[in-house]
């Protein structure tokens, strides 16, 4: 018997996903509607694969299909979903689902304070259809740790590459619990976040014109250039600091960051150092985590310790 295996109790007429293993022969099997309850190894049995096929039973499947649906001459490119249905007032199951016309495979993983990441989950996911990842405690919302996706593409026909997806998503209450919609797929209501949502990427050329671009009488100076130390302690970037809550203020260190790093890149220069304190190490944390999805950027690193301790981080540019 291993995780996902479909399993039927013998003492009664539930089945299941084993999604679990714990102590003295304890197994979590995953029952319909999503509820998981505990029972003893023992008291189960695995379900062969081929018990439908001979006698003769219909496959269920984790989605309702219409029996006579209409053929989609449409592909959709994209459709991809992290879902959260609501068990309880407690809880929320996590789900990927695949909206879309391409077969994913899928990682999933959680990244922590240390910036390691920790696996969570892999599946295969078929056009049309949605994968449970696991559950959580609504009371722990701000304990959710962000998500880490790394998604291919695949179809079983000729068809164009697509880049492979990697993805990050942060959980924030004020945007998060406005989202609350029908799930695709489920037939559920729940909170939706879509993965493969439209990203417009950095265009370098944009940036240098919007940076150099100047009458036909004027001349670029030294002063015009991003300066190579950026200093975001607030006090610096805002005279209304005082009447600024912590998530404005963060959104104003990190808007300001981002255009730095950018003007730093379009105008070529080899690194830039950005103050940002010790504090809470928030900032900082989210500094690391932008810098090391960028292909551009060689590396970074604390800056000058003797001077700053761990309140600077230097950002080497390719």
């Amino acid at each position: 018997m291993n995780i996902g295996d479909k399993v039927r109790f013998l003492h009664g007429q539930e089945e299941g996903i084993v999604r679990k293993f714990g102590n003295h022969g304890m197994v979590d099997v995953e029952i319909e509607d999503g509820f998981t309850i505990p029972a003893l190894e023992k008291d189960l049995v695995v379900i062969a694969k081929d018990e439908n096929r001979h006698f003769k039973k219909s496959e269920p499947t984790t989605k309702k299909k219409d029996k006579e649906a209409p053929v989609r001459e449409a592909f959709s490119e994209r459709g991809l979903f992290i879902g959260f249905k609501s068990i309880n007032d407690k809880i929320v199951s996590l789900y990927f689902i695949n909206n879309s016309d391409y077969d994913i495979m899928y990682s999933l993983s959680t990244l922590e304070k240390s910036q390691q990441h920790y696996g969570l989950s892999s599946a295969y996911v078929p056009p049309r259809e949605y994968n449970k990842i696991t559950d959580w405690q609504l009371r722990d919302f701000d304990k959710w740790p962000s998500l880490a996706f790394q998604i291919l593409f695949h179809r079983a026909r000729y068809f164009t590459p697509k880049a492979p997806l990697i993805k990050s998503i942060n959980f924030k209450a004020a945007t998060f619990f406005k989202k609350k919609t029908e799930l695709p797929l489920l037939q559920s209501s729940g909170y939706l976040l879509q993965i493969d949502a439209d990203t417009k990427p950095v265009d370098l050329e944009k940036v240098k014109e919007g940076m150099f671009q100047q009458p036909s009488n004027t001349t670029i100076t030294k002063n015009e250039l991003p300066e190579k130390e950026v200093d975001l302690h607030i006090e610096k970037l805002s005279s209304q600091h005082s009447t600024m809550n912590r998530e404005d203020i963060l959104r104003l260190q990190l808007s300001v960051f981002e255009k730095k790093l950018d003007q730093a890149i379009a105008a070529g220069y080899n690194s830039i150092t950005f103050i940002h304190g010790v504090g809470n190490g928030v900032l900082r944390d989210k500094i690391h985590k932008y810098c090391s999805q960028l292909e551009n950027i060689r590396f970074f690193k604390d800056a000058r310790k003797e001077k700053f301790g761990f309140g600077a981080t230097e950002v080497r540019i390719k």
